[in-house]
């Protein structure tokens, strides 16, 4: 599949609960940051590490580690 040849495929983050589908959470307002940084970077120019810090520290009241954080990332961005 060209897709995938050309590394075009990438995994919606899923922790503790996926950002972009099921189940319905607040997780889905991370994952509109994170596909339109994926998609438009020159539209939605986040940094992506202190976009998710934040959020799971206000929503989850949990601070992530930079381990944490690749982890979560790890097949869910540009090559």
């Amino acid at each position: 599949i060209k897709a995938v040849k050309n590394k075009e495929v990438y995994e919606i983050p899923n922790k503790p609960f996926n950002w972009f589908d099921r189940p319905p959470s607040v997780n889905r307002i991370l994952g509109v940051k994170w596909i339109g940084n994926l998609l438009y970077p020159d539209v939605y120019d986040y940094n992506m590490e202190e976009e998710i810090k934040e959020f799971y520290d206000k929503f989850y009241h949990y601070q992530l580690s930079e381990e944490e954080i690749e982890e979560l990332l790890k097949n869910s961005t540009r090559y």
